[in-house]
């Protein structure tokens, strides 16, 4: 029975299966009298109804089944064609060069319209329009009425570009086809070809190249219409009046000379030779049926080449006609693996039968699996037939052919749509499994495909939804793929068995079934009116937004992959604010949760929960988009509730712009602390004294005196230095201390000016004296030094002679120890190592002689460890303890 609906098509076997009788809800007697758009991969199909006395224009999307998915009134321009993109987005083209993308759910179309050449003229129509599929994406080519030729390699970003370098073409050619970039082809992006019939001939049309003549028919032919196979492999050219149909490989490329010699050349002109004698009127469609065949069609007849030329070759289909009525010719939409035929009331498909199919099912093949099924149905049929089934399976006699006859049902049920058919064939292949040794039943587990199975039998046979999957359709597809244009139909429920039944993960299935079911959740509410995130909400609103929100919550739950703050983006764009904070507070992704936060205008709640996730970047990443986006007052008043974020803005923005944060605090004595700090590290003298008077001030603002008083006095000194330098062009005295300053002024013989401005600042007698005394001595001014010794000095003159001795003058610091006074003259005397002198005089002291005796043998300990061996220590010391000695005995003690 199977094999009943086999034709034999030259070197293939081509099944013709009725997939559906259609059911359009409304009368549709002929699809050939409407704008018509069917989707690939048993997709939907669209249908546009003109505007007439009645009724006005109408766009119609039905499944495949011709079960009404949605429709809406048509109110834009001229529409020319359309066609569906790989994502399922119907794509309508009208004659003004405008194109609109429709979702699959019908609806408004995007919010703006693309024109494919911005440049064009008034009187420049679309002549045509083809669509195409590439590496890149759904593209779409046009030609215009006055012959040029402009293409779109992606409907994303729109960046038409018109095929440069073609000139003198017909305004209106009588066939072309767009050969797509593709890995195969080596074509980058910008690179497409494009077939043109134009003047009875075919002509190749690249970018920046003038147009190659590929084919020049004989004078009694032209060619009317081309057609291109999916891979691109297969070229097949249609002829008039003489009815030829010739077939060109394309898989080597395409040389300059033009095409390869052909595969095959059809005749179907009349005449005793001929082998079928066309249709009347012209040629309607062609399109290929996989690489097996081609598929023409007329308004009464059709018929199916093949790609080679061969004495097998079906060519009157009239089986086709069983049931049509008066239907019309069938819309023909390829596939990468057959045929889809759809009329008003039947949905049919072609596909060749693979090479196990065939073997499985052929009347003239005995094959291992032709034994093994016929074995199982022996054993499957009347009772005590086990020994004939037996005997079948003994005349399989290698594990080799056993295998290959399993492995041969197997594809055999990827390829049979039929489920009773699909058991017979599995149930075999599990029975070849049970006479193998068990490692093959553990590499060919058959579970896998049962599931898959059973998932596209569900999605051919249950007519609300209609979605004919082949299995090879489906592996190409993928799972995911299919999973989206189930949730495209708005299907969350069967979407979400499908997933359960093929045990995808949480995240990847039912998590995102769920998040889609969300959105169109959100999509049914109405916006509130008004515009911005502002707006408030109404009792009436906040109590359906509370509605929906405990519903998501309860479906959704926390499921691996859900995303609430997507769902409260999607509420955002549909100005629902109010909705969108609800399902935030739903949200465990700290950084999604804020950064809508942060969208919805919720700053302060955004920083809140910034703070409670503990993710230190996070907060320093809401903080800098505030620092941005709010005022210092209100930043300030937004961080004053969050002692930790306000931490971490002080750390992140004080070392650049610090004085803002303790502006907005109003911390006057720490700004003028900071003011200080800065006055002190800049290296440009009137930017510190500018600095240094806005530190007093603010320290006068902050309560606090006595350190702005220093403040202004450092302003003060500094403006002295600065006076300085300008009259003392050789010397530098910014940036250095009151006393540094004076002592170089000393030390340069300017004493006028450093007892200026010792008075001027009050310096102190004691600290003036030991500056003058330590910036004569480094000078050299012994003179002037030995003459201020002459003065009475209120510092004692042991600083005169240690600043002799620093100053390397040994001699004017023995001339002034005897002015020295009695507690230092010991000191000194060490300083000179005139140590005989320095016991006998500590010696004679009467009062603090111990004391002046125990530094001397401190000093000498050090001198005996730091410099041993020298005479003049070791006599000293010895002398010292023997002093020491007879104290002791005399009972003086030291």
């Amino acid at each position: 029975d199977y094999w009943s609906d086999v034709n034999a098509v030259g070197d293939y076997y081509i099944r013709h299966d009725n997939v559906y009788t259609m059911k359009f809800v409304r009368h549709l007697p002929n699809l050939n009298s409407h704008l018509t758009a069917l989707a690939q991969y048993g997709g939907p199909l669209a249908v546009f109804r003109r505007n007439d006395l009645n009724e006005e224009s109408r766009m119609e999307i039905f499944n495949a089944v011709g079960q009404l998915i949605t429709e809406f009134k048509w109110t834009s321009g001229n529409l020319l064609t359309m066609s569906w993109s790989s994502t399922e987005s119907l794509v309508c083209v009208q004659t003004d060069g405008s194109v609109l993308i429709y979702q699959l759910m019908g609806g408004s179309p995007q919010l703006r319209k693309f024109y494919i050449d911005s440049k064009k003229t008034s009187s420049e129509q679309v002549a045509s329009a083809k669509f195409y599929e590439s590496q890149f994406g759904t593209g779409v080519a046009i030609a215009t009425s006055t012959g040029r030729f402009l293409f779109l390699n992606g409907l994303e970003n729109f960046s038409p570009k018109p095929l440069v370098g073609q000139e003198n073409l017909d305004p209106v050619p009588a066939a072309w086809c767009v050969l797509a970039p593709r890995p195969s082809n080596q074509l980058g992006p910008d690179q497409i070809r494009i077939f043109v019939l134009s003047r009875g001939g075919l002509l190749l049309l690249e970018q920046n190249r003038p147009p190659a003549s590929l084919l020049e028919p004989p004078p009694a032919e032209a060619l009317t219409d081309l057609c291109l196979s999916l891979d691109q492999s297969l070229l097949a050219l249609w002829s008039e009046p003489q009815r030829h149909l010739t077939v060109y490989s394309l898989a080597s490329g395409l040389s300059a000379s033009g095409l390869p010699a052909p595969l095959s050349r059809h005749s179907l002109a009349g005449g005793p030779d001929s082998a079928f004698v066309g249709g009347d009127g012209g040629l309607l469609r062609m399109a290929w049926c996989a690489n097996a065949a081609v598929m023409l069609v007329w308004a009464d007849q059709r018929c199916l080449l093949p790609t080679v030329r061969s004495d097998r070759f079906a060519n009157r289909l009239d089986e086709f006609h069983e049931g049509e009525g008066d239907s019309g010719a069938p819309l023909l939409v390829p596939e990468f693996d057959g045929l889809r035929l759809l009329t008003a009331e039947r949905h049919d498909l072609l596909r060749p039968l693979p090479r196990p199919v065939e073997q499985l099912f052929n009347i003239a093949c005995v094959s291992p699996a032709t034994v093994l099924l016929l074995a199982h149905d022996t054993i499957s049929g009347q009772a005590r037939t086990e020994t004939a089934a037996y005997e079948l399976f003994l005349t399989i006699e290698s594990d080799a052919d056993k295998l290959a006859a399993v492995r041969c049902c197997l594809e055999a049920a990827r390829f049979i749509a039929w489920p009773p058919d699909q058991k017979r064939v599995l149930r075999a292949a599990r029975t070849g499994l049970a006479l193998l040794p068990p490692k093959y039943s553990r590499e060919h587990r058959t579970d896998e495909l049962c599931q898959q199975l059973r998932l596209l039998n569900n999605l051919r046979f249950n007519e609300s939804i209609g979605l004919p999957l082949t299995h090879a359709q489906f592996s190409r597809l993928g799972l995911g793929v299919l999973i989206d244009r189930l949730l495209n139909r708005r299907l969350h429920e069967f979407a979400f068995r499908a997933c359960e039944l093929l045990r995808l993960s949480e995240s990847d299935g039912q998590a995102r079934v769920m998040m889609h079911w969300a959105e169109c959740q959100i999509d049914t509410l109405p916006p509130l009116v008004g515009a911005g995130v502002d707006i408030g909400e109404s009792r009436e609103d906040a109590q359906a937004s509370d509605a929906l929100v405990a519903d998501i919550v309860k479906f959704v739950g926390q499921r691996p992959g859900v995303n609430y703050a997507r769902l409260a983006g999607k509420a955002a764009r549909l100005n629902r604010p109010g909705l969108a904070r609800r399902l935030l507070d739903f949200e465990t992704r700290s950084q999604d949760q804020v950064e809508q936060l942060l969208a919805l205008g919720s700053h302060g709640k955004a920083l809140e929960k910034a703070v409670k996730s503990g993710d230190t970047d996070l907060i320093q990443q809401v903080l800098l988009k505030l620092h941005n986006m709010r005022s210092e007052l209100d930043l300030a008043g937004i961080m004053r509730k969050q002692p930790v974020a306000m931490a971490l803005y002080q750390q992140a923005y004080c070392a650049s712009d610090p004085a803002a944060l303790l502006d907005q605090e109003d911390r006057r004595s720490d700004l003028a602390a900071l003011e200080l700090r800065r006055a002190f590290d800049s290296t440009e003298a009137a930017r510190r004294q500018e600095l240094l008077g806005s530190a007093a001030s603010r320290f006068t603002e902050a309560g606090l005196p006595a350190l702005a008083k220093e403040c202004q006095l450092a302003a003060q000194l500094l403006e002295r230095q600065r006076k300085l330098e300008r009259d003392l062009s050789a010397q530098q005295f910014a940036g250095l201390s009151l006393h540094a300053t004076l002592a170089r002024l000393l030390g340069n013989g300017s004493e006028k000016l450093a007892e200026s401005l010792r008075r001027e600042f009050e310096v102190p007698e004691k600290r003036w004296w030991q500056l003058q005394v330590t910036a004569l001595a480094k000078s050299g001014r012994f003179t002037e030094l030995r003459r201020l010794s002459e003065r009475k000095s209120p510092i004692g003159y042991a600083p005169f002679v240690n600043a002799c001795l620093d100053a390397g003058n040994e001699a004017e610091a023995v001339a002034l120890l005897p002015r020295v006074e009695r507690e230092q003259r010991v000191r000194c005397l060490c300083r000179l190592r005139r140590y005989a002198e320095a016991i006998d005089f500590a010696s004679g002291l009467k009062t603090d002689a111990a004391y002046h005796l125990e530094y001397l043998r401190r000093h000498l300990a050090r001198e005996e460890v730091r410099q041993p061996g020298q005479p003049v220590v070791r006599e000293a010391a010895q002398r010292l303890r023997a002093l020491h000695q007879t104290m002791a005995a005399g009972g003086g003690g030291v």
